[in-house]
């Protein structure tokens, strides 16, 4: 398990992100991401603020994962083993217009509106086409 955002003691993500031990994390220095290497040589990127999963590499070391290092702008992690083996990977692109949060929430609040407005005008149509 994966916990982020302690703060004053307070717990704000938890989230199991694999069926395995973690052997290794590291959080990029843009903040977006987290890598995380796991006892089978799995390498997982999660998104930061809510550990969902965005990109898993099964099996890529032999042995488990010993560390990760990301490059300074967060485009790429390379994970290294107890097997003498290195692995890079890049990072998932950045998440489209449409999966940005604050325009989900914008979209989100346009479908209520008109949800709430449609009976409105069902009820009024008739008496504005006389």
């Amino acid at each position: 398990r994966l916990l982020v955002g302690c703060c004053q003691g307070k717990l704000s993500t938890r989230r199991k992100v694999s069926n395995d031990p973690i052997t290794c994390m590291e959080i990029c220095p843009g903040g977006r991401w987290i890598a995380a290497g796991t006892s089978e040589g799995d390498i997982i990127i999660c998104t930061a603020g809510n550990l969902t999963q965005r990109r898993v590499v099964k099996r890529a070391h032999g042995v488990f994962s010993t560390g990760l290092a990301w490059s300074p702008d967060s485009k790429f992690v390379v994970s290294v083993s107890g097997d003498n083996s290195a692995y890079l990977l890049n990072a998932p692109p950045p998440p489209g217009f449409l999966q940005r949060p604050e325009v989900q929430l914008v979209l989100a609040m346009l479908f209520v509106l008109v949800a709430v407005l449609i009976p409105h005008l069902m009820t009024n149509l008739p008496q504005w086409l006389e």
